[in-house]
Formats: structure tokens, C-alpha cells, sequence
């Protein structure tokens, strides 16, 4: 059941426009908030975290990257689901992109095409590059490399994206969402959640002291 972020998003604005004593923060970019929806459609749960990535830090004060989230087991670190709902998580994905409307390749754990380069254009007049551009390529080599090495290492101006989706034999007993990523990750202070169901739609602001989404 896989839903776009701007499927969500829309049907998030929806659920707020119905709670307008709940502000939407429309994914801004401010270290410590982040956004969480959750949409529950017959058996089949999805929920996804919107936040900074620079509230994705240890709690030693280590910034984690795309590839640090993506190495272990998130659904035990960021959520916890009621077991009588008897839920299977089917997969979780990181995405990392510009905030407020910046390319996502411009800080993004992207491969660049352009990469595997045309030595071909070192050779000009009939003159071997060997003589004149050995010191221009080595040092164009290495910028690549560096420009890659920045763009895997972990970005505190961008806005990673967490998405979980997950399978309930008992969606009935669904009573709640917790949101243990306030534990497990500190950097992380409020989020602006929304809960859909077939049945209706209700949203919130979390935080460590109340970590709880409950079922509208």
C-alpha cells in the first residue's frame, strides 16, 4: 500500500483544517520538531516521520546519516504498537532531501551520473594529456571524490523522511501509536501528528511526555 508524501500530506491538511486548534507546520525546517502521519486502511498501516535531520543525533551527540538509519531495525527504536493489533512491520525506508523546497540532490545521498567521466577531453590539438592535463584530472578526480563523500556524509540542513509500513491481523485493537524515537533519539522535542482512519481523522502535538497518538 504504497502512498506518496503528497498523498499524506494532503490528507493530513484535511485532518487539520478539521482541527483548527491543532497548527499544521507545514514540514518546516526547525531543529527539534518534526511531523508523524499515521494512516490506518484496513489491515494495512503506514507511518511516516518528517523532521530535520539534525534532530537524528545519539544521544552521545552523534549525527546519524541515511545509511546509519538504514542499518538497523527502526520499528523497535522509533514506534511501538499495542500487540493485541498483532502488527507486522513489511518494510522501512529513509529518504533525505533539501529543506523548504531545495533540490534534494543538492545535500541528498544521490549517485551522480556524471561521475564516470570522458577522459577523451583531456586530448586537445593532438597533444597527449599525459603532458599538459595530468594535474588538472587529478585534481578534478578528487574533487568528485570529495563532492561524494560530502553528499554520504550526514547533512544537518536537510529533512530526512522515515517510512514504516506495517501489516495488523487485529487493526480493530489499534488503540495508539507511541512514538519511542523521543527516547531513543533526543533530538527530537514535538511532533505534529495526524491519525487517519477509514472511520475518521484526529491530530496532535507529541513530545517526550507524551509520546502517545491515540486512535481517533
Amino acid at each position: 500500500m504504497p502512498i506518496g508524501l503528497i498523498g499524506i500530506t494532503l490528507l493530513s491538511m484535511i485532518a487539520a483544517s478539521a482541527h483548527e486548534e491543532t497548527p499544521r507546520q507545514a514540514r518546516a525546517h526547525v531543529h527539534g520538531a518534526g511531523e508523524a502521519f499515521i494512516l490506518l486502511e484496513g489491515n494495512d498501516l503506514f507511518i511516516q516521520i518528517a523532521a530535520p535531520a539534525a534532530n537524528f543525533r545519539t544521544p552521545e551527540g552523534a549525527l546519524l546519516s541515511v545509511a546509519d538509519l538504514s542499518s538497523f531495525d527502526m520499528t523497535e527504536d522509533f514506534l511501538s504498537l499495542p500487540s493485541r493489533a498483532q502488527c507486522t512491520f513489511q518494510s522501512q525506508q529513509v529518504e533525505q532531501e533539501g529543506y523548504e523546497g531545495e533540490d534534494a540532490g543538492e545535500h541528498g545521498h544521490s549517485h551522480d551520473a556524471s561521475h564516470a567521466h570522458d577522459d577523451s577531453h583531456h586530448t586537445e590539438g593532438g597533444h597527449d594529456h599525459e603532458q599538459h592535463g595530468d594535474h588538472d584530472h587529478d585534481e578534478e578526480h578528487a574533487d568528485h571524490h570529495e563532492h561524494h563523500a560530502e553528499a554520504a556524509a550526514p547533512v544537518e540542513h536537510a529533512n530526512f523522511l522515515v517510512t514504516f509500513e506495517a501489516e495488523c491481523e487485529r487493526p480493530d485493537r489499534l488503540s495508539s501509536v507511541n512514538f519511542a524515537v523521543f527516547e531513543t533519539l533526543p533530538g527530537f522535542e514535538t511532533l505534529q501528528t495526524t491519525f487517519m482512519t477509514d472511520g475518521g481523522a484526529d491530530a496532535t502535538t507529541l513530545s517526550a511526555s507524551n509520546p502517545a497518538m491515540s486512535r481517533p
